[in-house]
């Protein structure tokens, strides 16, 4: 079943120089549950409310959506779907430390039919694939982004004009599935009552990579945290970083006082792309020393520092790098 089998009600929420929500409610009749021998869904309906708000704010590259239901039913699964518009045979997402290039594999269209007369199309093991924070598809022009806070799962659909389009898992209730789990182990996974999902929607030119769809995730996945301080002229100025010079195949990936010495800084970065890079790395001002480390944070090589607070760094193909940082300003 879909959404648009029920429409919904659609109002503005919000409309003002920074931000414009449009608000959708709608009230999904749902199948209560399994049928006892588990291979249908019962003919009585509960209906599940679902609320889903559309904001795009000023400046912002990003269309977000936060979809929220009262999930009063059992055994089901809710996905959001989202023509590309694109005909690709690649997808590419996020992982831990690198970026995943994927062959697409689309589930066989033919309906399977159950002896309770419901057609279905089932989703099969290898079709089902798991991302970080992002999702990209892209042809020789332009690109499409999905970004997610806490939602992995996808799945790639052909659209009725042979482009392709994303269906994102908002949430699952289930017993488990055959030749998947083992039912007994994922008994009572129903998720009741309120489920929230945030994720969100970026257009781009070229790949991800031209389009900087990572660079887009991190700013949604770990928006600003405001603190509620006195009032005070403040130390630095409104704009700045502490670490510069990053292209974007350079992904930051960590910056946190050191586990050994709090006025040390360690500031790891991971090469993105199958290549090689050489890259200089500057700091807001000059550290007092910069150690090359290990992924435990032991200093195996000291780096030479420029004049400008620059360090060049070597990077083999999709390498983490580590580093210790003495005296970086504003950290440690």
């Amino acid at each position: 079943m879909t959404a648009s089998e029920h429409p919904g009600k659609a109002r503005l929420v919000e409309s003002g120089p920074v931000r414009a929500t449009v608000e959708v409610r709608l009230s999904l009749p749902l199948p209560v549950g399994l049928t006892r021998d588990k291979h249908g869904r019962l003919k009585s309906t509960r209906v599940c409310p679902m609320v889903v708000r559309i904001s795009l704010a000023a400046g912002s590259r990003r269309v977000e959506v936060n979809t929220e239901i009262d999930n009063r039913v059992r055994n089901h699964r809710l996905r959001a779907l989202f023509p590309t518009g694109i005909r690709a045979d690649r997808t590419q997402c996020d992982g831990a430390f690198g970026v995943h290039d994927r062959h697409i594999r689309v589930t066989d269209p033919t309906p399977i039919s159950l002896k309770s007369g419901i057609g279905y199309h089932p989703s099969q093991p290898q079709e089902l694939a798991m991302m970080h924070s992002w999702l990209d598809i892209a042809d020789e022009e332009r690109g499409l982004a999905l970004l997610t806070r806490g939602l992995p799962m996808y799945e790639i659909l052909n659209a009725d004009d042979g482009t392709r389009a994303f269906a994102l898992t908002l949430m699952r209730a289930a017993i488990g599935h055959t030749r998947i789990h083992d039912p007994d182990l994922t008994h009572e996974c129903q998720v009741p009552g309120l489920q929230r999902a945030d994720y969100a929607v970026v257009l781009h030119a070229g790949d991800w990579l031209a389009g900087e769809v990572h660079r887009e995730a991190a700013v949604f996945t770990s928006p600003l945290r405001f603190e509620p301080t006195g009032r005070h002229a403040g130390a630095r100025s409104t704009t700045g970083s502490l670490i510069r010079g990053l292209p974007p195949e350079i992904e930051l990936a960590a910056l946190k006082p050191a586990d050994d010495d709090e006025s040390v800084a360690v500031v790891r970065f991971v090469n993105l792309l199958p290549a090689r890079r050489t890259v200089d790395i500057s700091f807001a001002e000059p550290p007092e020393r910069v150690d090359r480390a290990d992924l435990r944070e032991r200093a195996t090589e000291r780096l030479e520092v420029g004049r400008d607070g620059s360090v060049r760094i070597e990077f083999a193909p999709k390498e983490i790098v580590t580093l210790r940082v003495a005296g970086l300003a504003g950290g440690g």
